[in-house]
């Protein structure tokens, strides 16, 4: 039995724990410790500090991945991939992730918005 707060496991396993307990209806709907747990992630993989950066001329990444169970933890795992290669290779010096799940006409939830503002 694995006695880790979730936030604090290795990324494979807190997000497997996201894809069961944040599971509303079809779709994964995640709490507000998944951006916080991605962004944890992305700093040990890069060196930069995660800050709410203020409004301004910040550049920005924005990412979907699916809501569905049984594609979000591989998505999101090459989602902290793709934005810690992304910070590296544009040099930003900080950042602010922003993990959303949207619903909307468009896409009612089968789609989760991860939102990246750097400088």
């Amino acid at each position: 039995m694995d006695t880790h707060a979730p936030e604090s496991r290795p990324l494979d396993k807190f997000l497997t724990v996201v894809k069961s307990r944040d599971k509303q209806g079809l779709y994964i709907v995640p709490q507000p410790d998944v951006a916080a747990r991605l962004a944890r992630e992305i700093e040990m993989r890069t060196g930069l500090a995660s800050v709410r950066l203020p409004a301004g001329n910040n550049r920005e990444s924005r990412n979907w991945i699916s809501a569905v169970p049984g594609q979000f933890v591989a998505e999101t795992r090459l989602l902290v991939e793709h934005l810690s290669v992304h910070l590296r290779t544009e040099r930003a010096t900080r950042f602010e992730l922003a993990f959303h799940n949207i619903r909307d006409n468009a896409n009612w939830g089968d789609h989760i918005l991860a939102a990246i503002r750097y400088e």
